[in-house]
């Protein structure tokens, strides 16, 4: 199967997955918020930031071993793949006893850590445990699913992971619509035993795709000569890590400490809408990560050379869809969803919609850096990191939420500054000129799009349905993709050759299908 065809597949189960859990995610979140109380759906989303910080004893050693990979798997070099894999279990496994420690030291202070009066004094400790086990399988059980992704079959992956996050889901509602007492234990227990259904699940995957896959470490002298090599990569990595982690995880804790989580789960909700998107924007990065690593692994150049100015112009397609539909869209979703009370003014609203889009296209350099294993500019996540702080930290105390989303923004205009001028001085086919040419024009399109999808929500979609019900979202929501869709197809030429491209790969791998 060739990279694009993979690529394509990867991005469908993606697609597919994505569209499942915004509808179960939702239609869940509003269930968990009425029946077990914003304070329970804040507690659950605290723990799950806490369990996200402890997650940077990763150190990014998944970055480091996936660029190692690329070119064993790509020459089907066994006895290579086997000696990185052995060091990778080692490395996991003292991670992951190092946080089994860290945990039993935490799990005693959570109840004076977390002290909301409606929420029971154990709860804390039991969500703390389930999440716990869930990240520390990783570590100890499926660290071998790294070569799924590596060897473009993400796909995989993804329908054991997301497949049984969606059951776990359903199973909670389950829960919650027919379990009168002690409702979030067994909203807890769903979620155990659907991790240890995903841990049995993976490593049968695994498993039956690489039969030939063992624990034994083929050549010793690799061994240590690719563990000196990965050391050194982790302790660049490490500092991307730090960033991402606190970035990530630590504003909704800043929500917390400056208000309250009744306001955390109203943030939440916004921010859940913003990381559905983002989550499509890395599964898309994910799905074709791997087909890059594999055209440099070929030193393919001049294949290279396109393909970035492609993605670019996908990923800011996707910004420019991303934002407009969370401008236009999320606040009468969430009205609708989870009513009136729980939604944002519009400052903060347009402050998100901004985010989301510095979020999809921000990672446009830092992919083709990364899939090389470049991670020399350590200095950039701790000036990142610096920025966010200094500014949520302050404008957090003066203005909360919109303090707390302007600290994501500056420290996300660093980036998008820094990385593209970096990838230039590292790879020379990179025209700076092309690339701002763009971005600058994805920006007027966006702009276009704005003022084409305002003119017929207000005389055309208004005067056909002038209440809001689901069926106005949906049809707003899908005049939105197709303005913007024929815009960018129409004037960004990367952008078309990039879905025609794509036609013809799907064209022939059903034609493909039919024949068999």
């Amino acid at each position: 199967m060739s990279r694009t065809k993979k690529s394509i597949k990867n991005i469908l189960s993606s697609i597919l997955f994505f569209a499942i859990g915004i509808i179960l995610s939702f239609f869940s979140r509003t269930l968990f918020i009425h029946s077990l109380g914003q304070e329970l759906v804040g507690l659950n989303t605290t723990i799950s930031n806490l369990v996200g910080i402890l997650n940077l004893a990763e150190l990014g050693i998944y970055s480091a071993v996936s660029f190692l990979l690329y070119k064993p798997l790509y020459e089907k070099d066994i006895a290579t793949i086997l000696t990185i894999i052995a060091l990778y279990k080692k490395i996991y496994r003292n991670i992951g006893i190092f946080l089994l420690f860290t945990s039993l030291i935490i799990i005693p202070l959570l109840p004076y850590l977390i002290t909301d009066e409606k929420v029971v004094w154990y709860y804390p400790i039991l969500t703390f445990l389930v999440m716990m086990i869930g990240s520390l399988s990783n570590y100890f059980f499926n660290y071998r699913q790294i070569l799924l992704w590596a060897n473009q079959e993400g796909y995989k992956a993804t329908f054991i992971i997301e497949g049984t996050a969606k059951i776990k889901l359903i199973l909670q509602i389950l829960c919650v619509l027919f379990i009168e007492r002690n409702v979030y234990l067994y909203w807890l227990l769903a979620e155990f035993l659907m991790h240890i259904f995903q841990i049995l699940l993976l490593e049968w995957c695994v498993k039956r795709n690489f039969e030939w896959l063992s624990d034994n470490i083929i050549n010793q002298d690799l061994f240590y000569s690719l563990r000196n090599d990965i050391y050194r990569t982790i302790r660049r990595i490490f500092f991307y890590r730090l960033s991402n982690v606190v970035i990530e995880h630590i504003s909704p804790l800043f929500v917390y400490i400056y208000i309250n989580l009744s306001v955390v789960t109203i943030y939440m909700n916004y921010l859940l809408l913003a990381k559905l998107l983002g989550q499509l924007s890395r599964f898309i990065n994910s799905s074709v990560i791997a087909s890059i690593g594999h055209l440099i692994a070929e030193k393919n150049i001049t294949q290279e050379k396109i393909i970035f100015y492609q993605f670019s112009s996908i990923k800011i397609f996707l910004g420019s869809l991303f934002s407009l539909g969370f401008w236009f869209e999320s606040t009468n979703l969430i009205s609708l969803i989870f009513g009136g009370n729980f939604i944002l003014p519009n400052i903060e609203v347009f402050l998100f919609s901004l985010l989301v889009f510095m979020m999809t296209i921000r990672d446009i350099s830092e992919t083709f850096l990364f899939v090389r294993g470049i991670y020399d500019d350590i200095f950039a996540p701790i000036v990142e990191m610096i920025i966010y702080l200094f500014f949520t930290i302050g404008l957090g105390y003066l203005y909360e939420i919109n303090g707390i989303i302007l600290g994501i923004i500056a420290s996300y205009t660093f980036i998008l500054i820094w990385k593209p001028w970096y990838l230039k001085q590292r790879l020379e086919f990179l025209d700076m000129r092309k690339y701002i040419k763009i971005i600058v024009k994805g920006i007027i399109l966006i702009i276009v799009c704005y003022i084409i999808h305002t003119y017929q929500r207000l005389y055309i979609l208004d005067n056909l349905l002038p209440h809001f019900t689901i069926i106005k979202l949906i049809l707003d929501s899908m005049l939105l993709i197709l303005i913007t869709f024929i815009l960018f197809f129409l004037f960004e030429k990367n952008f078309k050759y990039s879905i025609l491209k794509i036609l013809v790969e799907v064209t022939k791998y059903f034609e493909f299908n039919k024949r068999l």
